[in-house]
């Protein structure tokens, strides 16, 4: 079947998922050292071929699963005592008596106990001591849905999921539809949000990115986010019968900056926002800027990948505003480093690279 992959810098691990031609979806962790390891971090014997875990076992539909997407959330917590959350997609067939697909998910979490990372399911409301039946639907309509493609916006805490949709049209005229799954850095909630971010969508409602009356646009190619502009970037085939089903590339853009004047707390991150290094990848020093809402105490620590404490840059109370700090890296190998800024309850991560 289609495989995919996704890295986390948190558990310096890789997460390969993949559909089987039986309905399920599964799970592989594959170490730093290429090392097999058990959904609950232990080695996994080395005369072993694999040994997965089962992400779904609720769709006996055959090939309908045989493409699963990862995407690793690395934004919360420390490699030391943090956690971090991979979001896996797939499209497949749930109800026993329709023969049409939605786009399920189910969020993987994975806590630190001891010297391992636990992989846990976790539900919407961050509930983990659940089973892999429990997964979440992301699109419920009565149709054959495109593969569905996702990413991860690291400053906002969100994934954009996107899919060729029929929706109103009939199976062989598919649309865009998306929808912005947004994880609370605090509760480790996750919400279903419109594209206005302010306002929540149910599974059945999802956000219209690109609706061209009866032509047909094909499947989805990608999705990628930037970090200069905050940004994601989606590209797709696109056929118009009236040409002669030739196919083009498109693309579009989907914006990840909060709206101004959005005044819900409880709907938007903490004000903290920590950017990334420039320049990085970097040689000798690198300048790391930061803001918070609010006046507070303040640290800001680098870690290297196996989440020892290398540097302290900054640890005292600064007033509200944007901040920079320079970080000299004289005498540190090459190498991924992640930079950690706390403020109160917040903390936030970004990866550099050192390059000697």
């Amino acid at each position: 079947s289609v495989a995919d992959v996704s890295y986390s810098p948190i558990t310096n691990e890789f997460l390969v998922v993949y559909g089987t031609n039986k309905g399920l979806v599964l799970g592989q962790r594959v170490n730093h050292l290429g090392q097999l390891l058990t959904k609950d971090g232990s080695a996994a014997p080395a005369n072993s071929a694999a040994a997965p875990f089962t992400i779904s076992d609720q769709f006996k539909n055959g090939p309908d699963c045989l493409q699963a997407k990862v995407q690793f959330n690395s934004d919360f917590g420390t490699p030391q005592e943090g956690w971090c959350e991979a979001e896996v997609i797939w499209k497949g067939i749930h109800h026993p008596d329709r023969m049409d697909n939605d786009v399920w998910g189910q969020r993987i979490g994975f806590f630190r106990e001891g010297d391992k990372f636990v992989a846990k399911y976790v539900s919407l409301t961050g509930d983990t001591s659940l089973t892999d039946r429990s997964n979440h639907s992301i699109s419920n309509q009565k149709d054959f849905v495109g593969v569905a493609e996702i990413a991860y916006n690291e400053k906002d805490n969100e994934f954009l999921v996107i899919w060729g949709d029929p929706r109103n049209k009939g199976w062989a005229k598919q649309d865009l539809y998306g929808q912005r799954l947004w994880v609370h850095g605090t509760r480790n909630e996750m919400t279903f949000l419109a594209d206005d971010r302010v306002n929540t969508v149910t599974d059945s409602e999802n956000i219209p990115y690109f609706v061209s009356g009866d032509r047909y646009e094909g499947s989805l190619v990608g999705i990628a986010h930037g970090d200069s502009r905050n940004d994601f970037m989606v590209v797709y085939t696109y056929e118009d019968p009236l040409l002669g089903r030739e196919s083009d590339i498109m693309g579009f853009r989907v914006h990840g900056n909060w709206p101004t004047g959005v005044t819900d707390r409880k709907m938007q991150p903490d004000q903290v926002v920590l950017h990334a290094g420039y320049p990085n990848p970097f040689n000798a020093s690198t300048r790391i800027r930061f803001s918070t809402e609010r006046d507070g105490d303040l640290a800001l620590r680098v870690f290297d990948i196996n989440g020892r404490a290398v540097a302290t840059l900054l640890q005292e109370h600064k007033s509200a505003g944007e901040h920079q700090v320079d970080w000299h890296a004289d005498g540190r190998p090459s190498g991924v480093y992640v930079i950690q800024l706390q403020a109160g309850d917040a903390v936030r991560n970004q990866k550099i690279l050192l390059i000697k």
